[in-house]
């Protein structure tokens, strides 16, 4: 719950930034950051991928 209200008051503080400064300095001072799905569907594939040693 806390973590949702922080990433709404993130992107309400990013947008004010837009309005203010301009696109290029707001995405230097919030820059937006990639989900963490996709990295998790890469670790998936690489192990997949890893053979698997039994010893």
């Amino acid at each position: 719950m806390a973590q949702a209200e922080l990433r709404k008051q993130y992107e309400f503080n990013s947008l004010d930034a837009i309005k203010l400064f301009g696109k290029n300095y707001a995405n230097r001072l919030f820059p937006k950051f990639a989900s963490g799905k996709k990295k998790a569907e890469e670790e998936v594939v690489e192990e997949k991928e890893a053979p698997i040693s039994k010893e």
